[in-house]
């Protein structure tokens, strides 16, 4: 499956220092978080997973596959064509819907 980019908020962590550190060590990239567009949610076998989804400035670095297999930037219009996570289809589609 693939999955958009981010991970686990640590202790003491806010949730943008959380998605700085993880676009970081996932994907090689500094951003800026410039807003918390939502919160987004799935529910699996007792397990929910908690998506906080923000608009970033890529600051500088070279995007590349650290922590993944592969590493694509694609069009919204075209997301439909991966199999993507179930809380990142919610994401995509919430995205393609609000443009």
């Amino acid at each position: 499956m693939w999955e958009f980019p981010g991970g686990g908020i640590e202790d003491g962590e806010t949730p943008k220092e959380a998605i700085k550190r993880e676009i970081k060590e996932e994907t090689g990239l500094d951003i800026i978080p410039q807003r918390m567009i939502g919160i987004f949610s799935d529910t699996k076998d007792g397990l929910t997973i908690k998506v906080h989804l923000f608009e970033c400035l890529i600051r500088g670095g070279k995007p590349l596959a650290v922590e993944c297999r592969s590493l694509k930037f694609i069009e919204l219009k075209k997301a439909g064509n991966f199999n993507l996570a179930p809380v990142d289809r919610k994401i995509a589609l919430y995205l393609k819907n609000s443009r």
